[in-house]
């Protein structure tokens, strides 16, 4: 057996600017095992993407039969990848021996079971110049998104809200749980929760900034219905991240949770004189909060999981 084992470096080099949700999305597509084999089984590639602490990882080994000898190639380094381009998912294999560059290709990741190998270098260390590579199937353990695990905080909240079709992930099966959500987002979530069918024709033109977008019938139902006033200059500013005290303030108006002169909400930055005590201390004695420490942080934008599991508590208690 003749065997070569040298180190590896996986970088990207399409897109101008760092996008973590588009990096977090690639990498948690690479994840997994990917094989090729030759028709006669003289020669296969296998890849394997793992993660651990936030970092991915990765080996592959080729093999091929060269009469009685088996020859193998294997390279087991950490990976990088530094920039991510959501169109072309076009990616630039370099290893390593001694120092010299030795082995180089590209993979692109034609879709989430598909990988396409296009070897760049004269040596090809027993791998093949051109492969394409199939994820090898594995038990899951998520239900609807890549990104939300059975083990992940709020998975029952946002599988249960899934489930329902209340909320909906994005076109590479991820979710996104720490991603912020705007002022219109929210309220499609809360309607959709609500089981409602609104005419575009009927609700628009409720703001100044809302007039027949998209967002239109679920802002201004909201209006109408009196769960949303907007701002003082008359804006509704429906792009705005929407922040944890506003969204609460949505929630409980929206399912006409009655509000009760206790204003302790057990939180250092929640003042007692402040608008929006009264909703965080109606949420946390209903048990709706995932906070369990003393600070709420009411301004900071309001995540997709948080949100999820703010909802599922509250139609668990309606």
């Amino acid at each position: 057996m003749k065997k070569l084992i040298f180190g590896f470096l996986l970088i990207n080099f399409l897109g101008n600017a760092p996008d973590t949700q588009a990096i977090d999305a690639e990498q948690q597509a690479l994840l997994g095992n990917w094989s090729w084999a030759s028709e006669d089984g003289s020669s296969n590639f296998s890849i394997d993407f793992t993660k651990k602490d936030g970092v991915l990882n990765e080996t592959h080994s080729c093999v091929a039969l060269n009469g009685n000898r088996v020859d193998v190639s294997l390279v087991r380094e950490a990976v990088v990848i530094n920039e991510i381009s959501d169109s072309k998912h076009q990616i630039t294999l370099k290893s390593f021996y001694h120092n010299d560059e030795a082995f180089s290709g590209t993979l692109k990741l034609v879709d989430s079971n598909t990988l396409e190998w296009q070897s760049i270098s004269k040596n090809s260390f027993f791998c093949p110049p051109q492969a394409i590579l199939k994820k090898t199937p594995s038990v899951s353990n998520y239900k609807h998104f890549l990104d939300v695990k059975d083990e992940h905080k709020n998975a029952e909240a946002i599988n249960n809200l899934a489930d329902k079709q209340i909320i909906e992930g994005y076109p590479d099966s991820s979710y996104r749980p720490n991603a912020t959500v705007n002022r219109a987002e929210l309220l499609k979530i809360i309607v959709a929760s609500k089981n409602l069918e609104l005419s575009g024709d009927k609700y628009q033109n409720c703001f100044p900034d809302v007039t027949n977008q998209w967002f239109a019938p679920f802002v201004c139902y909201a209006k109408q219905q009196g769960w949303v006033k907007g701002y003082p200059d008359g804006t509704f500013k429906p792009a705005q991240t929407v922040s944890k005290a506003e969204s609460l303030k949505m929630l409980l108006e929206a399912y006409n949770v009655n509000l009760d002169n206790n204003l302790n909400a057990g939180f250092t930055d929640v003042d007692t004189n402040a608008w929006f005590t009264p909703y965080v201390a109606k949420a946390k004695n209903q048990g709706l909060l995932e906070e369990t420490g003393n600070i709420f942080n009411p301004g900071a934008g309001h995540q997709r999981g948080g949100i999820a599991e703010n909802l599922f508590r509250l139609l668990q208690n309606n």
